[in-house]
């Protein structure tokens, strides 16, 4: 197999759309992986529970971080802002939590 370098790379030799990441969880490959039988990791929209989890995490260290900088820089402003973020991301996480519980009564 001959090694390509980056200056001897063609657009021929790019990865065909059909084995591209970007069509994971999308609609029409949703659609595509439910006529063949195979079961989408999440609902119609691409959605999991890992991602609605995730968010809230992602929110609450968002928010910590723009708090400390607010905090760190006198700025008022990004500090509430922050503490914003993180009562969001605890609601996301509270939330998620209480959909889980719910799902996994009415399965039972």
């Amino acid at each position: 197999m001959a090694r390509t370098s980056l200056l001897q790379y063609t657009p021929s030799q790019r990865v065909p759309p059909s084995h591209s990441m970007s069509t994971v969880g999308t609609e029409p490959e949703v659609k595509r992986q439910a006529q063949h039988g195979k079961t989408p990791p999440g609902d119609a929209a691409g959605h999991n529970e890992r991602s609605s989890s995730m968010s809230g995490k992602i929110d609450i260290g968002k928010g910590r971080i723009e708090e400390a900088a607010g905090t760190l820089t006198g700025n008022d402003k990004l500090r509430n802002k922050g503490k914003t973020d993180q009562a969001v991301g605890r609601v996301k996480q509270t939330a998620t939590k209480a959909i889980d519980k719910v799902a996994k009564l009415v399965r039972e």
